[in-house]
């Protein structure tokens, strides 16, 4: 998987401050395990109140991203690889919900 830049950096930055001898997984729980699917959805909804960012979920995280890179204009099928689907079909959903937010901002912003 590609990460973009900002990505890097927050993760060159993180790995030069984490410690070392823990294995090969980039995050560890508090045991000194590797954090898997499970921990990241403990952890979220902690940081996300801290970030003073209510009502949002790991899964609401991952739908605002397939509808921001659709509403940038990502091809579908890199939409569809980054989140991990199958079919097409289930990423379409994505540019739907994009055209919806896009319509209703020409409608509140028109001439």
């Amino acid at each position: 998987m590609t990460v973009n830049w900002r990505a890097c950096k927050a993760l060159k930055a993180w790995l030069a401050i984490r410690p070392t001898n823990r294995g090969d997984a980039l995050f560890f729980t508090k045991f000194r395990r590797p954090l898997g699917p499970r921990g990241i959805q403990h952890l979220a909804p902690k940081h996300l109140r801290e970030a003073g960012i209510a009502g949002a979920s790991v899964h609401s995280l991952r739908h605002t991203f397939g509808t921001h890179m659709a509403r940038k204009g990502a091809h579908l099928d890199v939409i569809r690889k980054a989140l991990g689907h199958e079919s097409l079909d289930t990423t379409s959903i994505y540019v739907n919900l994009a055209r919806e937010e896009m319509d209703k901002e020409l409608q509140e912003h028109a001439l």
